[in-house]
Parts: C-alpha cells; structure tokens; sequence
C-alpha cells in the first residue's frame, strides 16, 4: 500500500518521499525503500530542537487533514462508493473534493459580502435597495389573486 501511494508521488508530482509521516495507529515497516517512515512518539533526547520542531510540525499538518476527511466521509458521501470501477473511485472522490472546496468557497464570499457591508453601514453609507425579493413577491401574489 506504501509503496503504490509512493509510485503515484512519484507520477504526479515528480519527486521521490523521503520521509513519510504516518499516525499513532500505524503499526509495520519503518523503512520502504529509501523512505523513512516516522510515527509521532516522544521525542528522543538525542533529537536537537530544530528536529523536534520540524516533526511537531510535520504530525501537525497530518493532524489538520485528519479531520477534513472524516467530515467528507460523513458529509460528502465518501464513506461509500456509489461509483462502479477505479474510475468510478476518482469519480466519486473528485465531486467530493469539489463540493468541499465550493462550501469553502461560498462561506468566503459570504465574509466578505458581510465585511463589505458592516463597512458600508459604519461609515454612513446605507445601501440602495431598490426591490426586497420578498415583498415584491407577496405584492404579485396578493394582485394576482384580487384579479
């Protein structure tokens, strides 16, 4: 399984691993090949303070993934495939990826339509609106129903 993950590095990225970071539950090999594979443990008295950073902060950036796939597997239908095949795989972990990052994506532009006007409202400056879709609609129902 290492070695294929490595195998796609490889393709799609054009570089070679040379130190994969696994979680606490990964039990096996540490080395693959020329790869080191390293497990979050405590750090070993030998290790300088430069070491231990750069691992704290490697297991960190795992960390911060971890949870983005379980939300997907439990929010985006991940946690079964609906798809037939390998391309059916790509498939169904493409749209998953793509309604992820356009939730994302729709909260951003929502802050920034908020930013936009709470500082159009502090510095005076009211909003024209010159139709409010819901009272428009019920002045339509309500004529269309006395006619």
């Amino acid at each position: 399984m290492i070695d294929t993950a490595k195998e796609q590095a490889l393709r799609l990225y054009g570089r070679k691993i040379r130190i994969l970071a696994g979680d606490r539950g990964y039990r096996g090999q540490k080395m693959s090949g020329a790869t080191k594979i390293i497990i979050p443990d405590v750090p070993k008295a030998s290790d300088s303070a430069y070491m231990k950073a750069r691992k704290h902060e490697m297991f960190r950036k795992r960390a911060g993934i971890e949870p983005v796939i379980g939300h997907c597997k439990s929010d985006r239908r991940l946690g079964r495939n609906f798809y037939k095949g390998l391309f059916g795989d790509s498939i169904n972990v493409m749209l998953a990826a793509a309604a992820y990052n356009l939730k994302r994506a729709m909260r951003l532009l929502l802050c920034l339509f908020r930013w936009g006007l709470m500082r159009l409202m502090t510095e005076g400056i009211r909003p024209v609106v010159t139709c409010n879709a819901g009272i428009c609609a019920r002045e339509r129902s309500f004529q269309g129903s006395t006619s």
